[in-house]
């Protein structure tokens, strides 16, 4: 190369890169050692040409390899295609135009395999001449892709190995959906970008009237001088969620929380009693009659359902006691819907609440909702108000701006639903990860 006074940093990089090519450097660092030093290499997705964010991460990839190829060892890499989920079928829908998941049916699944398959190769060009710029060593020429039979089918083998073993088990768990995309969503991917922003809905205060039983209970534990009201005894439950009302198997208290009751006609209504105060202003409520409790009085109260949509369901329509449960907002009562909330999920399974989750994968009542099938969970947000209003058991309704979750792929407000799937027993092998961790040198 000419001597100048300002190197030609390019050209020594071409230089650079072609001796190497030239004299096999990276396939003579694996022939010349034997011992090897196995590097497991996150693959990226198929789905876009490299940018900033993964010429870094491949350079610091590199620099781990290289470092043990310079210590002596064989450090074999073979490049990966993440050829899987959503990042690729959203990509083909928009290029073929698909706006819902029927519509891949109806284009045939076969066909949209294909497509998908396409545009993961598109990107395989513009990745190789990146990863060779940037001088990075990987076995380009013998990669492994997701999509490839014997890929998917050691994955499938190592499931079945676990599953042999006892690890794998199946259960439901709330997550946020997409009846859009028809999947569930990561919390991450709830705070991508804006997803997460205001949206205005119709919140609903909601009385849960205590079985007769219950009542008397009640009233004689705590004010043995106050008669049962002709009208009953309810427990008022704030929700911004109405469409999960028909979803209500439990309420929620907190086991320390002071709950003040108070006369409205010929009804005895229920709340915690920091809420009562606002309460008593918007739903007009005197002191007549009023008593005090704590939650943990309330705790294994039985009441009558909203709907009987979910008759028959084992250990439903209790009150069960909820650590999550606050006075920040609402009422200091919280309608539990096992199969549309997180905290509301594993609260009625530990009280050996069961399972009733009416809504389907596109955000439509089925027919266990019997008179809402059909509805949608947002769509119809009016209708089912109103279907809760002809209950007679709404004290309150109100607008409500809030910060809500959306889709950031496709823009559509999440609901949050249990999925059913199979999950591995971390648990079973928890010791001895801990125990194989200690004898593992972690560089942060």
């Amino acid at each position: 190369m000419e001597n100048t006074d300002t190197p030609d940093f390019a050209a020594r990089e071409r230089e650079v890169l072609e001796y190497w090519k030239k004299e096999r450097i990276f396939e003579r660092s694996l022939e010349i050692n034997e011992t090897e030093h196995v590097f497991y290499d996150g693959p990226p997705f198929a789905t876009g040409s490299p940018h900033h964010g993964t010429v870094f991460v491949s350079i610091l990839k590199d620099s781990i390899a290289r470092y043990f190829t310079m210590s002596g060892k064989r450090v074999p890499r073979r490049w990966g295609w993440d050829c899987h989920g959503l990042p690729i079928e959203t990509a083909v829908e928009k290029e073929l135009g698909i706006t819902e998941k029927k519509r891949i049916e109806e284009y045939g699944v076969a066909r949209f395999n294909d497509a998908c398959r396409t545009l993961v190769m598109e990107y395989n060009d513009s990745w190789r001449v990146y990863i060779d710029e940037i001088g990075r060593w990987v076995d380009y020429d013998h990669p492994y892709r997701t999509l490839d039979r014997d890929y998917m089918e050691s994955v499938l083998w190592v499931f079945g190995e676990a599953y042999g073993k006892g690890l794998i088990y199946r259960d439901y768990r709330v997550t946020p959906y997409c009846y859009r995309c028809e999947t569930s969503l990561s919390l991450s991917d709830t705070r991508e970008s804006d997803s997460t922003r205001p949206r205005e809905d119709r919140t609903l205060t909601v009385g849960f009237r205590l079985t007769g039983d219950s009542a008397r209970r009640l009233i004689g534990r705590a004010s043995p001088c106050t008669s049962e009201p002709a009208g009953g005894v309810f427990l008022l439950a704030w929700t911004t969620t109405p469409w999960t009302l028909p979803a209500n198997l439990a309420l929620g208290v907190g086991r320390d929380l002071d709950y003040e009751f108070v006369r409205s006609g010929d009804r005895l209504l229920g709340a915690a009693s920091a809420a009562m105060e606002s309460l008593r202003a918007k739903l007009g409520l005197s002191d007549e009659g009023s008593f005090t409790v704590k939650g943990e009085t309330l705790t294994g109260l039985s009441y009558g359902p909203l709907f009987d949509f979910a008759d028959g369901t084992p250990g439903a329509f209790r009150v069960l006691e909820a650590g999550f449960v606050n006075t920040e907002e609402g009422t200091g009562i919280v309608h539990l819907a096992p199969a549309y909330g997180e905290d509301d999920y594993w609260t009625c399974k530990a009280a050996g609440v069961g399972f009733f989750g009416p809504v389907n994968e596109h955000g439509f009542y089925d027919e266990t909702a019997k008179r809402l099938a059909g509805l949608h969970v947002h769509h119809d947000a009016d209708r089912i108000i109103e279907a809760v209003k002809a209950t007679g058991l709404v004290f309150g309704e109100e607008d409500y701006t809030h910060n809500y979750p959306h889709c950031w792929r496709c823009d559509t407000p999440l609901i949050y639903r249990a999925m059913d799937a199979w999950y591995f027993d971390v648990e079973k092998i928890k010791d001895r990860l801990i125990e194989e961790n200690g004898r593992i040198r972690w560089v942060p």
